[in-house]
């Protein structure tokens, strides 16, 4: 330590701590409009991708709509042509017995008759 020359390390420059204030405000002036900015573009992009997920969402679901209904219309054609029989059709379902109460209830929900009479009908054979 006795090597060491004594001298003043803390020197600060000349008028320094008058021009000290309105440099800080300066900086402080400066983050702030790049805060600013940075919040503006940062819901730009949260904006633009809502968009764009609610667009490919839409899309999607149009397109899963379209490939239904041309699946619906390919099903009826291999069905018209004898292609597929009924256990074809009802192999695909889920619920088969769903399926049957559905055409059952189309095709014969015009007709009034009572479970009585139609039981009478099928016993009668």
């Amino acid at each position: 330590m006795k090597n060491i020359p004594k001298r003043d390390i803390f020197k600060v420059p000349e008028g320094y701590f008058e021009s000290l204030p309105e440099e800080i405000l300066d900086r402080s002036k400066n983050n702030i409009r790049k805060i600013n900015y940075s919040r503006w573009a940062a819901a730009a992009v949260l904006i633009f991708s809502a968009a764009l997920f609610i667009y490919k969402f839409e899309s999607s679901n149009s397109l899963i709509e379209a490939n239904s209904i041309a699946v619906d219309d390919q099903v009826e054609l291999l069905i018209d042509q004898g292609e597929w029989n009924v256990e074809d059709v009802l192999s695909l379902s889920e619920d088969p017995n769903a399926v049957l109460d559905q055409v059952m209830a189309e095709e014969w929900g015009s007709y009034d008759v009572s479970d009585s009479e139609l039981e009478e009908e099928l016993w009668s054979y």
